[in-house]
């Protein structure tokens, strides 16, 4: 059985941010507020553009830091040694 966290880190591998975010920004464990609010608040302002518009947010900025999260969290890629390693950004 396949876990959602499994499916966000191949998304995000995949560099398919809106359904990675889709996902994810529901998820509680090992998740601080913070962080759950910049997924959220990118994944609506993907889908709801508009909206947040006319809100008065900014929504390239919201939408990279929510992206710059969910790659810190579940952005791995693999080293040239073998061994599995976190993206920084």
């Amino acid at each position: 059985m396949i876990r959602k966290s499994d499916t966000v880190r191949s998304l995000v591998a995949q560099k398919q941010y809106k359904r990675a975010l889709r996902i994810a920004k529901d998820f509680r464990l090992g998740i601080t507020p913070e962080q759950s609010l910049r997924m959220k608040k990118a994944y609506e302002c993907m889908v709801h553009e508009r909206f947040y518009l006319s809100l008065g947010e900014d929504i390239e900025a919201r939408i990279k830091e929510g992206i710059e999260t969910i790659v810190s969290i579940y952005g791995k890629e693999n080293s040239k040694y073998g061994e599995v390693v976190h993206k920084q950004i």
